[in-house]
C-alpha cells in the first residue's frame, strides 16, 4: 500500500493535463502519484504493486472504465476507488459504478481541496476496513480465550468495549483463570497490536527492582547498574505493559504507578528528569483489592483508577459447559507442538472432563490434557482420546499410590511407539513404497526416511515378513 511509508495513489485518465494537475496535488500532499493513460497499463500496475487508493476516469481509449473498476474491485476489494466524471457522463454509468464498488464521484475539473479531502477519507476508510478484516481473522477464541457460557459472555462483552480504550484495565480472578492470556488477547485485538507487549510479575520484584524494571535506571543508580537502561513502560511505547500480581506492590510503588497512570510521566531510578510515554497499562490480581484497601495494604486512589474498567474472570467450576471447547483447543495445540496425531475427544471423554475438579482452573485442565496426550495409546482404530485415557492421567496426578506400574512408563517411549506403528501401517498400506507412504502421511520423503531410521524400522525385514505370510497363506 505504501512506498517508503507514503501512500501510493494510482491516477488513470487519458487527458495528460488532468494527470499532471492531479499528480501535483497528490505530490504536494506528501503522497506518491502513479499516472496511467490506458486502462490496461493501470490494471497491470494495480494487480502487482501496492496501491492505497485509485482515482480513475471512465472514458478510456482501450478499455471501458467500468470494466477497469470491476477488475480492480475483484482483484483487491479493500482498495478504495474514486471515479472521475466529466461532461456527458450518463447517470446509468454512475449507478453501475456504485454497484461495482466505486467509493465516490469527483467532477471535472477537480479542485484541489475536495480532491485531497476525498482521498483522505478513502484512506481512512481503507485503514478501518483492513483492521476489521484483521480482527475477523483474529478472534478471542483463536487466541485461546474461549467462552460460550453466560458468565464468560459478560467477560467477552467487556473485552469488546474496552479493547481500544487508552485507560488501564484491571483483570481479577483466581489463580489459573487465564488473566495473562486475556491481557495478551486484549493487546492483540487492539489498535496497539503492532507495538510491543511486555509483562512484569510484580510478586517477583523488590521495591527497587520494580522501579528499575518498569521505569528504568541510570548508570550507578544501584549496585550492579553498569549502564543506563530504559524500563518496560518506555520500551512498550505505543503498546501495552501488563503488570501481573499487582497486589504485591509496596505502597511507595503503588504511588509511583498511580502517578504514571494519571499523567504518563515517570522518572528513571537515579534520575530527576521527567519523561512521558504513551503506554497502555493492564493490571491483574488474584486477590480482593477492595479488601486490601480496607486493610490499608493497597492504595485507595490507585484502586479507584483501576476499578473503572475491571474484568472479573470466573473460576472453571462456574463454566463447566466451556470445558469441552477449551480442552479441544488445548489438545490441538499440544498435538501441533509435539506432533501427536489425536483428532479429538470422544463424547464420553468430554463428559468425564466436566465431572472432574480443577483447583488450579485452566492450569489444572491444561496439565491434565498434557498428561493424557502423553500417556494415551494411539492406533489407526483409536484416534480419539477416550475417558479411560483421561482417567489414567488424572489418577497419575491425584492418586499416585494407586497407579499401576505400567502408567509410569516413560512418556517419550510411548509416544515413539505409536509414531512407529503409524509409519509401519502406512508402509504396509503402500507396499513399502517410501514416496507414496510419505505423501499419505503428509511428510517430505527425506523427513520420513529420517523417522524410519531413528525409530529403528527395518523396511526390508517388514517386506520379508509380509512376503512369508503371503506364501504361507497359499
Amino acid at each position: 500500500m505504501c512506498n517508503n511509508d507514503k501512500p501510493v495513489i494510482l491516477i488513470l485518465d487519458d487527458d495528460t493535463l488532468i494527470l499532471e494537475e492531479i499528480s501535483k496535488v497528490i505530490t504536494d500532499e506528501g503522497w506518491v502519484p502513479k499516472t496511467f493513460s490506458t486502462g490496461q497499463s493501470a490494471l497491470d500496475y494495480f494487480e502487482e504493486k501496492p496501491v492505497a487508493c485509485a482515482v480513475i476516469d471512465l472514458g478510456l481509449p482501450d478499455i471501458d472504465g467500468l470494466d477497469v473498476l470491476k477488475r480492480m474491485k475483484a482483484s483487491r476489494p479493500l482498495v478504495p476507488v474514486l471515479v472521475l466524471t466529466g461532461e456527458g457522463y450518463l447517470i446509468e454509468n454512475a449507478i453501475e459504478a456504485t454497484r461495482l464498488g466505486a467509493l465516490n464521484f469527483l467532477d471535472k475539473p477537480v479542485s484541489n481541496i475536495p480532491l485531497t479531502q476525498h482521498i483522505h477519507n478513502a484512506l481512512e476508510l481503507s485503514r478501518l476496513q483492513l483492521r476489521n478484516a484483521d480482527l475477523q481473522s483474529l478472534s478471542l477464541e483463536s487466541l485461546g480465550v474461549i467462552g460460550r457460557c453466560e458468565v464468560m459472555q459478560r467477560v467477552l462483552f467487556l473485552v469488546e468495549r474496552y479493547v481500544d480504550l487508552a485507560h488501564p484495565v484491571l483483570i481479577t480472578g483466581e489463580t489459573g483463570t487465564g488473566k495473562s492470556l486475556l491481557a495478551g488477547a486484549i493487546h492483540s485485538l487492539s489498535e496497539r497490536r503492532e507495538k510491543p507487549f511486555y509483562t512484569i510479575d510484580c510478586s517477583q520484584l523488590t521495591e527497587e527492582l520494580f522501579v528499575s524494571e518498569v521505569f528504568g535506571h541510570l548508570r550507578g543508580a544501584y549496585t550492579g547498574a553498569q549502564k543506563d537502561k530504559p524500563g518496560k513502560a518506555e520500551m512498550a511505547a505505543g503498546g501495552t505493559l501488563f503488570l501481573d500480581e499487582v497486589q504485591d506492590l509496596s505502597l511507595p510503588n503503588q504511588a509511583r504507578l498511580r502517578r504514571f497512570i494519571e499523567t504518563r510521566l515517570f522518572e528513571r531510578l537515579g534520575d530527576t528528569r521527567e519523561r512521558e510515554v504513551d503506554t497502555r497499562i493492564i493490571l491483574a490480581s488474584n486477590q480482593d483489592l477492595r479488601q486490601l484497601v480496607e486493610e490499608k495494604k493497597f492504595q485507595k486512589d490507585l484502586y479507584m483508577r483501576m476499578e473503572t474498567f475491571a474484568i472479573d474472570l470466573p473460576p472453571l467450576s462456574e463454566r463447566l459447559e466451556d470445558i469441552p471447547r477449551i480442552a479441544d483447543h488445548m489438545l490441538k495445540r499440544e498435538c501441533q507442538l509435539y506432533d501427536y496425531p489425536f483428532s479429538g475427544f470422544t463424547q464420553q471423554a468430554t463428559y468425564y472432563l466436566q465431572s472432574l475438579s480443577y483447583p488450579g482452573n485452566l492450569r489444572s485442565l491444561r496439565g491434565l490434557i498434557q498428561r493424557t496426550v502423553a500417556l494415551a495409546e494411539y492406533s489407526l482404530e483409536k484416534q480419539q482420546i477416550d475417558e479411560r485415557d483421561i482417567h489414567l492421567a488424572w489418577s497419575l496426578q491425584n492418586a499416585p499410590a494407586q497407579v499401576n506400574g505400567e502408567l509410569e512408563t516413560d512418556y517419550n517411549l510411548r509416544l515413539e511407539g505409536f509414531k512407529r506403528e503409524i509409519i509401519v501401517e502406512a508402509l504396509r498400506k503402500h507396499e513399502f513404497n517410501m514416496t507414496r507412504a510419505a505423501e499419505y502421511l503428509g511428510l517430505a520423503l527425506d523427513n520420513l526416511s529420517k523417522k524410519v531410521k531413528r525409530l529403528g524400522i527395518d523396511v526390508q525385514q517388514l517386506k520379508g515378513e509380509v512376503l512369508r505370510k503371503a506364501m504361507d497363506s497359499e
